[in-house]
């Protein structure tokens, strides 16, 4: 009893001490895992309206795009593409499933199972698929698509395979289903949109009505920018009018960059030469034997195609040249030197080369033959119904060749029989007269460096062709080189001094600017004045995430100064200059963008008292040119209406063509303040247009392109009214 009366009296203190032991492992596994209610979740990519973005949910989604891109294009090493595009089409099909996804759902709009097949099996990959259709009627079975699909699935568990394509079927049928109710939801809000005819009335007579004006304008041109003075004041309040115009939505920076081309010394270029010379003319190795040994140069290599495919940058090629294909520089150099014959190095499309004469010979300008094609399954312009594979092609072509080889006689029988070349086969497998450069290289090469007659075997992209050469016309002198070629490229030694260079520039900044620096040295330095943080091209420099992703690190100060590599290219020095936040900016960090529209609206205020001041007293247009010093002829004329907006001689001027709509006859307006010129105006002519009482092509005309709109606008403008916050650029 007593020692349960002693817990009675701490049982305050207990409580106490458990709560705070509860608490330290409620903290330890929140700050373990990342995430804290008062720091934000570490691994949330976004929020749309509250609702997070995990980033384990977002990199699924990124492998499936990843995947989704190489089962199109084959582009497996991603060269095409980059990390940051990825992330843009996840993040905006993510925005869209969570802004459209409430919307329909709180509205209703659902999908049936019956709908959704009725979408699967009438897409095109579906219902166009050999496997899916009826052996005799040629159409889509239904029965025979489920049971393929019920094969897959049964087998998910016995094939790897089957696995994967389940896998990606529940991927295609999850796609169907997301498009198919976007399509129902898009088509429920074009049907709410409506022309009414009264507004098609007023179309009508907004884009046929016109009418006569007579107009003295007052360019703003005319005034110097430099005798209009404009105060930061000024320029801040024009900014706080057109807020909406100017706020930044996200941060921004600014930086400032050098760079230092990594280019190829003098050394590089020399030991590049002496390389070429060595191949040019070969080696002896000395041996401690006393033995030495040859290599053979470039010349009196009886391997050409080996010996270029062990030295050179460029394949060996083995084409034919006509006199005019070769530079001009090599023409008087090794077109009448023997076979064997090296020329060079020399410097051609930026490349250092070494050419040798391998053969010559006259070359048709044209050929005619005939050919047989084996096609097979896959190969280029292959039809449907070509299923054999490439070894049962090969088998195929090669039998046929060889009862040609023994009875050419037989040749358009085969062809008859066996030709996949469906033009050719009409006409025996002739191919008529061709030049050299319309087909395949393979195939043209038989043609044009055989002599008429000759029966091959050649194997393009297309199949196998079995070919006789039936005729050629004309003969071009030709020869055949063999071709080394080498970039001259920056030494380690060149990357290290270059490297020095940029690292030396970049600790001499110190406590100065870059851009300050770098013009006491000479260089160029390069401003970027709104960087964002998922930015991915900038300006001057291409694709540099990583630059974008140090300017926004939490550690990166401003004025501070980074060094970048770019692969073998340049250094990149940038030092951050500002940091910019959301919302109204001030008139310094956007003065460019702003100087401009308040120098106009100065101008503006001159200009229409000007033609204020001028028009006190007047009772004309007349009189007013002449209280500004203008002659007659200086009033202007010019027929107006909606359906143009320019003002002849000065521009797009939409505002003071809709303000000319309503002035009344012969009655001089008041000075109207236009985007170029100011004006002062008065219309002498109106003609009434008959009323159709029938707008029926005029609703169409507006209503169909404002259905075709109005999708992607609404999530326009649910997107700027939605709560999003992106932190992409934390990852990606």
């Amino acid at each position: 009893m007593a020692t349960l009366e002693k817990i009675r009296q701490r049982s305050r203190l207990l409580i106490l001490v458990i709560g705070l032991a509860m608490l330290a492992f409620i903290l330890t596994d929140l700050f373990s895992s990342g995430n804290s209610f008062l720091l934000g979740g570490v691994n949330v990519v976004g929020s749309v309206n509250g609702d997070k973005i995990d980033i384990q949910e977002f990199s699924k989604r990124m492998e499936e795009a990843r995947a989704s891109y190489i089962s199109n294009t084959g582009d497996q090493a991603f060269n095409n593409v980059t990390e940051k595009q990825f992330a843009d089409q996840v993040w905006n099909s993510a925005l869209r499933d969570k802004i459209l996804g409430d919307i329909q759902e709180s509205n209703g709009f659902t999908l049936t199972e019956k709908e959704l097949f009725q979408r699967i099996i009438t897409h095109q990959s579906i219902a166009t698929n050999q496997s899916f259709l009826d052996p005799q009627t040629g159409r889509f079975n239904k029965d025979l698509f489920k049971q393929a699909l019920a094969n897959i699935r049964d087998n998910v568990g016995v094939e790897p395979q089957a696995a994967d394509i389940w896998k990606n079927w529940l991927l295609f049928e999850e796609a169907i289903g997301k498009q198919s109710l976007t399509d129902k939801f898009n088509k429920a809000i074009q049907m709410g949109i409506y022309y009414p005819s009264a507004l098609a009335r007023q179309d009508y007579f907004d884009q046929n009505d016109s009418y006569q004006a007579k107009y003295i304008a007052l360019r703003y041109d005319v005034i110097a920018d430099s005798t209009v003075d404009v105060s930061v004041a000024e320029m801040n309040a024009y900014i706080k009018k057109n807020a909406k115009v100017y706020e930044r939505k996200q941060e921004e920076r600014a930086i400032t960059y050098v760079t230092f081309p990594i280019k190829p010394s003098d050394a590089d270029r020399d030991q590049l030469l002496a390389e070429l010379n060595e191949l040019k003319d070969g080696k002896i190795l000395s041996s401690p034997t006393g033995v030495n040994d040859t290599i053979f140069g470039f010349g009196k290599t009886e391997n050409d195609s080996l010996f270029v495919l062990a030295n050179s940058e460029l394949p060996f090629d083995g084409a034919y040249y006509k006199r005019e294909s070769l530079s001009p520089l090599l023409d008087s150099n090794i077109w009448n030197a023997p076979a064997g014959f090296v020329y060079g190095p020399y410097e051609e499309d930026g490349m250092w080369q070494l050419i040798k004469v391998v053969k010559k010979m006259v070359v048709p300008d044209s050929v005619r033959a005939k050919h047989i094609l084996i096609s097979v399954q896959g190969a280029t312009r292959a039809a449907e119904t070509v299923t054999r594979s490439p070894q049962e092609g090969k088998q195929l072509a090669d039998s046929l060749f060889a009862l040609l080889e023994k009875d050419p006689s037989q040749f358009e029988a085969i062809s008859n029989a066996y030709n996949d070349d469906a033009v050719a086969k009409t006409k025996g497998g002739d191919l008529d007269w061709f030049e050299q450069r319309s087909m395949a290289k393979p195939f043209a090469d038989f043609c044009f460096y055989n002599k008429t007659g000759k029966l091959g075997f050649v194997i393009t992209e297309f199949g196998f062709h079995i070919v006789e050469i039936t005729g050629q016309k004309g003969d071009t002198e030709s020869i055949r080189v063999a071709r080394i070629a080498r970039k001259l490229t920056p030494s380690e030694a060149t990357l290290d001094d270059t490297y020095t260079m940029a690292s030396n520039f970049a600790s001499s900044i110190g406590d100065l600017r870059l851009g300050a620096t770098a013009e006491a040295a000479g260089m160029s330095p390069k401003p970027l004045n709104s960087v964002k943080a998922f930015d991915e091209n900038l300006a001057g420099l291409g694709n540099n995430r990583e630059i974008v992703r140090w300017a926004y690190k939490e550690e990166t100060k401003i004025d501070d100064v980074q060094l970048f590599t770019v692969g073998t290219e340049k250094y990149i020095i940038v030092q951050l200059d500002k940091i910019y936040k959301k919302g109204i900016p001030t008139a310094e960090e956007i003065e460019p963008l702003v100087m401009p529209k308040v120098l106009v609206e100065k101008k503006k205020e001159m200009m229409v008292k000007k033609l204020a001041d001028a028009a006190k007293s007047a009772t004309s247009l007349e009189e007013i040119a002449s209280a500004l010093g203008m002659a007659n002829d200086q009033i202007r004329q010019q027929q107006m209406g909606f359906s143009q907006a320019n003002i002849n001689g000065i521009g797009g001027e939409p505002a003071f063509v809709g303000f000319m709509s309503g002035l009344k006859l012969n009655e001089i307006a008041k000075p109207f303040g236009g985007e170029r010129a100011a004006y002062i105006a008065l219309v002498t002519e109106h003609t009434e247009l008959p009323d159709p009482g029938f707008y029926d092509d005029v609703v169409k005309r507006n209503q169909d392109p404002m259905r075709t709109r109005v999708t992607n606008g609404l999530f326009d403008a649910l997107e700027t009214e939605a709560r999003i916050k992106d932190n992409r650029a934390k990852f990606y």
